[in-house]
């Protein structure tokens, strides 16, 4: 049984926190997400180039991206205060977007004949 006011495995501010505390996590967690979204995109034009050299996507660069942009989405729900939980490293890393794109067709190509 957990002891009153034990701390918890994931930090989260109150309902009610002191507001000079959500401003400093706010501001802090706006610089992150400044850079992590110019982070995305050089990773996009790192993917790209990467692409045009081998002629294919890189799976490792993409699940890395899926996960940055899923950390992203997080950052910008605790700034425009769609939940108090405060993104990592205060709570756990969360998963990438489980939704996947179909499989594209196979197209066949014409042969002249």
């Amino acid at each position: 049984m957990p002891r009153p006011g034990a701390k918890s495995d994931t930090i989260m501010i109150t309902d009610d926190p002191p507001r000079w505390q959500r401003l400093l996590f706010m501001v802090a967690y706006a610089i992150v997400a400044y850079a992590l979204l110019w982070l995305v995109i050089v990773l996009a034009v790192v993917q790209f180039v990467l692409q045009l050299v081998n002629g294919e996507v890189n799976n490792n660069l993409k699940e890395f991206v899926a996960r940055l942009i899923a950390y992203f989405g997080a950052v910008l729900a605790f700034l425009s205060f769609q939940n108090n939980t405060v993104p990592f490293p205060f709570s756990p890393f969360p998963p990438p977007a489980s939704g996947k794109a179909p499989p594209r067709r196979a197209t066949r190509k014409s042969t002249a004949t």
